[in-house]
């Protein structure tokens, strides 16, 4: 943002270092800003419903763990959707928001009392609610009621209890960080190497593990959990993510391709582990009688291939820790939205 000459992040920046923010001399140091702005103040009204879509736009940590730290005014959060699809249960009540490194979420939030909030997020002190009374009225609005969408595309039709395609279920996981950052084992490697295949129409199952906090994150289509073992009910059986991390917890996943074919790209959302390694590709081949493949590790060939899937390359050995990078993170925020970043 400074580099995009930002002048609402710049000001926000001042603060920080103006007020002696503990450690803020450290370039290090982490802090949560919203909408750019360091420990913003939110005026709402009494027994008022809004909706917050927020977008956690962190890229080296875990969930942002948004929640309440001083209730005084009663706020209650809804849980509607999350990355951009309704939940089958809404509203749903929640405590915290345990929103992904790059994940979504809609909330409805509702502050019953007059009076004042405080919320933190990874842990940190990010904003303040002001709640006051609407002059020449006391009414409430009325609770939520169940409501879920009527009609779903078929790329989002419950797979919970789906038969998986044969030979669609894979296993993949994350582990290691730094110059050490593997999906099954390996660092990425471009050209035609990809690390599962799938077909158009097939029920594809995923099974999620991570040696350490990773954040699941894939390309192209949505997918559902269909395990339960879960640290809060942010995540249930049936939810749909793009961007999964409950700690270090496993999940198994399904989805099913429906109408893109091509590459379909996995990786961690913390930027250091993607940029060193931990990424792959899969493949969603354009044929509806086909079959999968798991951890192919190499080059794919034959019919159903849609486009340019790269040369065949030789693996290479991992990249020594002194080895120069550079990187650049872009955030574009359309809309009304809530975004933290650290």
């Amino acid at each position: 943002a400074l580099r995009a000459n930002d002048e609402k992040f710049r000001r926000s920046m001042l603060r920080v270092i103006d007020s002696k923010v503990p450690g803020h001399s450290d370039l290090k140091n982490r802090f949560v800003t919203i909408n750019g702005v360091y420990q913003p103040t939110l005026t709402m009204t009494s027994g008022k419903w809004q909706r917050w879509r927020m977008l956690f736009a962190g890229w080296r940590t875990s969930h942002l763990a948004f929640r309440t730290i001083d209730n005084g005014a009663d706020c209650e959060f809804q849980l509607l959707a999350k990355d951009g699809v309704y939940l089958s249960d809404f509203p749903r009540p929640v405590g915290e928001l345990l929103i992904p490194t790059g994940g979504r979420a809609d909330v409805m939030v509702r502050c019953n009392s007059v009076g004042s909030t405080t919320y933190s997020a990874i842990d940190r002190e990010v904003m303040r609610v002001v709640v006051e009374e609407l002059e020449g009225s006391s009414m409430k609005d009325n609770d939520l009621i169940p409501w879920a969408p009527e009609v779903l595309p078929k790329y989002l039709q419950d797979l919970t209890t789906s038969k998986v395609s044969p030979g669609c279920s894979c296993d993949t996981k994350f582990s290691g960080e730094g110059d050490h950052s593997y999906v099954n084992g390996r660092s990425y490697l471009s050209g035609n190497h990809y690390l599962h295949s799938s077909y158009l129409g097939a029920v594809v199952e995923r099974h999620l593990s991570f040696e350490k906090e990773h954040s699941y994150h894939q390309h192209v289509y949505p997918f559902q959990l269909v395990s339960d073992n879960f640290s809060s009910n942010y995540f249930q059986m049936g939810d749909w993510h793009d961007s999964y991390m409950d700690g270090d917890r496993s999940a198994a996943i399904r989805y099913r391709p429906t109408v893109l074919s091509g590459k379909i790209m996995i990786h961690c959302h913390n930027n250091i582990h993607s940029d060193r390694g931990m990424l792959a590709k899969e493949y969603v081949l354009n044929i509806t009688n086909g079959q999968c493949q798991c951890d192919i590790f190499g080059s794919i060939s034959g019919s159903g291939i849609v486009d340019d899937v790269g040369p065949i390359l030789q693996p290479i050995s991992a990249p020594n820790s002194g080895a120069s990078r550079s990187m650049m993170t872009i955030l574009a925020l359309t809309g009304s939205a809530f975004a933290a970043v650290i």
